[in-house]
């Protein structure tokens, strides 16, 4: 999917970008149980970043958005707690209050 989108630039389809994002979540999760904490992160990092494009790109605010934005920066405070950085896990667990 990296490849489709690095294709098709800024104008890829939302659905698609929906699935790339819960792929990266999920990726996020697995490797966090794997202990491979920093990849862990940065996936994690993906899925934000995808699902706020996501939420800009349909221009309101989805509540599904919101939730896995959410759920995105609390995997990744629970893996930057893993990593013992508790500052940036709780600034996360903020985020996804905020989110």
């Amino acid at each position: 999917m990296e490849g489709l989108r690095t294709r098709l630039g800024e104008t890829w389809a939302p659905k698609l970008q929906n699935a790339l994002a819960m792929a990266h979540g999920n990726r996020g999760v697995a490797l966090s149980n794997l202990n491979q904490l920093a990849a862990a992160v940065a996936a994690q990092g993906r899925i934000i970043k995808l699902m706020k494009a996501y939420a800009y790109i349909r221009a309101r605010p989805w509540p599904r958005t919101s939730s896995m934005v959410a759920l995105a920066f609390m995997n990744r405070g629970d893996t930057l707690r893993k990593l013992h950085q508790p500052a940036e896990a709780i600034a996360d667990e903020g985020r996804a209050i905020e989110s």
